[in-house]
């Protein structure tokens, strides 16, 4: 069995090695129970008291099962969220597994880098695309913005309360090109770049 550590070889929250690059990974306290019908499934208590769908990552099936980790018993997870309509945390995705006294300034922070293809009264929705497996999907976050961010490319900090993630911090990485139509021509219609 391997022991967990307090010093991990690699940072926790790797950070992106591209600027347009989606990622949407945080930390968080609690306990994984495994389901008796799939080993890699099961459910994650939160707080004391929410109970949420959860798996391991096929990635992270072999470095969790030589862990000593005890069910029912809290540790900090590096995990991907995933959130409902409601905003609502509603599964965890989970990496990897550390004591529950460590990494304590990172728990309960989540970093979100994606497209915006929402923002209304307060709630931002993100885009995140796992290229290798052609899979998109989004994520919520509680918070407001100075000025309308709706399709730009950004990466948030947000930090979780209950089952939910509110926005602290936010950087703008990546605005595309809008186009404007020129007046028309008897050549037709021209599009120009508008930076």
């Amino acid at each position: 069995m391997i022991a967990l550590t307090t010093q991990p070889q690699q940072p926790i929250l790797p950070f992106p090695q591209k600027d347009i690059r989606y990622r949407a990974i945080g930390l968080v306290p609690g306990s994984f129970t495994v389901s008796n019908e799939d080993k890699s499934k099961g459910t994650f208590l939160l707080d004391n008291k929410y109970h949420l769908d959860a798996a391991i990552i096929p990635r992270s099936h072999s470095r969790l099962k030589n862990l000593e980790i005890k069910q029912n018993q809290n540790y900090n997870w590096l995990c991907y969220p995933r959130t409902n309509r409601d905003g609502d945390i509603v599964k965890l995705m989970l990496i990897n597994a550390y004591p529950p006294d460590s990494n304590l300034e990172l728990q309960n922070y989540f970093y979100i880098r994606g497209e915006v293809v929402k923002q209304d009264n307060g709630i931002l929705i993100v885009k995140i695309v796992q290229t290798a497996k052609n899979y998109e999907f989004r994520v919520r976050i509680d918070g407001y913005m100075p000025k309308m961010i709706w399709s730009q490319f950004w990466d948030f900090k947000c930090y979780r309360d209950e089952t939910q993630l509110f926005l602290e911090d936010a950087e703008l990485i990546f605005k595309p090109k809008r186009y404007r139509k020129k007046s028309r021509s008897s050549t037709g219609t021209n599009l120009d770049i508008d930076s």
